[in-house]
């Protein structure tokens, strides 16, 4: 989930650790009040353990599912005009991730489908070169497919869990106000547009 920047302008060093305390209290307050499910709520058994917290140099959050680990941009947090809520939506978004009981499926699809455009954009190039038009749009047909239907359809339902998620832990207004400063308007092969998103989350149960 990438953030667009707020400038060159950063946060005072002691607004800065208010920031990360932040953080580090709001993952230790949902995961001690949550239950994974199938759709974002409960009961179920958690199935990992809390996520360890880890802030590095990327604009926005990530979840690493393979070392369980959330990671949370500096440079987003030190953005002056940055607030709290939008803080807490981040993080609930990627304790989303984090409980998202298909979420091992999501990314092993996604990848695949993602790693598929490489050889298949290669491909397209190679046959232009070459002059074989009808290779090259065939190929072309594929990658596309991959890039607009394939790609989204194994991550876009993780995203909206996420959303979900986070709505039920932070609240709408906390989430819509998170999309709302995403950089861009579009959607992409792995997320959807911030319009749509902000649509499911003010529909989401709670």
């Amino acid at each position: 989930m990438g953030l667009r920047s707020g400038g060159n302008a950063t946060a005072q060093p002691a607004e800065l650790t208010r920031r990360k305390t932040l953080c580090e209290n709001t993952i230790r307050d949902i995961c001690a009040r949550t239950v994974a499910s199938t759709d974002g709520g409960g009961p179920a058994q958690n199935p990992r353990p809390t996520p360890a917290l880890h802030f590095t140099e990327r604009r926005g959050g990530y979840y690493r599912w393979k070392a369980n680990r959330i990671e949370i941009g500096e440079k987003y947090l030190g953005e002056p005009s940055r607030t709290d809520d939008e803080i807490r939506a981040l993080i609930g978004h990627e304790l989303g991730h984090w409980a998202d009981p298909d979420l091992v499926r999501a990314c092993r699809l996604g990848g695949t489908a993602l790693a598929l455009t490489v050889p298949l954009g290669l491909a397209v190039m190679f046959s232009i070169v070459f002059s074989a038009l009808g290779v090259a749009l065939s190929m072309f047909a594929i990658l596309t497919f991959v890039m607009c239907v394939l790609t989204p359809w194994a991550s876009w339902g993780s995203e909206f869990y996420a959303d979900q998620f986070a709505v039920r832990a932070v609240g709408s207004e906390a989430v819509v106000e998170l999309l709302g400063s995403l950089g861009s308007r579009f959607p992409s092969p792995t997320h959807p547009s911030p319009a749509r998103r902000v649509a499911h989350a003010r529909t989401a149960r709670v």
